[in-house]
């Protein structure tokens, strides 16, 4: 998937196409607790998630997703944040994220993600803004939203 297509998601169980953004990073990380780096593309299996990514494997958090303007809020306030330093795997643009509860399906390229929770906990995330300032978990809309791989044949998704 390129950068500027879209990414559409449901707000129920079933998803749709009601809503739509875009992409505007992908990273990933070798170690869970780390920053993850931009990578052009992912590869993402059912039942795997990122291939190559710390959070990849057969559980619930396989993909995490933060909105860009979330991020936003937090340069405002004077942060240098870079897509990654959230140790989000995809970066949003432009979808309401806070309005989809889980269950919710987002088609992402080929591939269907399944919302399967809500959030970070604050242990897990403070580590980054020195300011301890940190977007995913101060307001429920700095949110991260974690997502299992329900359905694609090995796929490279290029942000």
């Amino acid at each position: 998937m390129q950068g500027s297509e879209g990414l559409h998601g449901g707000v129920g169980p079933q998803g749709g196409e009601g809503l739509v953004g875009r992409v505007l990073a992908t990273s990933v990380s070798e170690h869970k607790g780390t920053r993850k780096h931009t990578v052009d593309e992912l590869e993402l299996r059912v039942g795997v998630g990122i291939v190559g990514d710390a959070h990849a494997g057969a559980w619930h958090r396989q993909v995490s997703l933060l909105p860009n303007e979330s991020v936003d809020r937090m340069r405002e306030r004077g942060l240098e944040l870079a897509a990654g330093d959230f140790a989000e795997n995809i970066l949003t643009e432009g979808l309401v994220l806070r309005e989809l509860p889980v269950g919710s399906v987002l088609a992402v390229g080929e591939c269907r993600l399944v919302v399967t929770q809500i959030g970070k906990s604050a242990t897990t995330t403070a580590r980054y803004a020195a300011s301890r300032a940190c977007a995913s978990c101060r307001r429920t809309a700095y949110s991260a939203w974690w997502c299992a791989a329900a359905a694609c044949a090995p796929v490279t998704w290029c942000a």
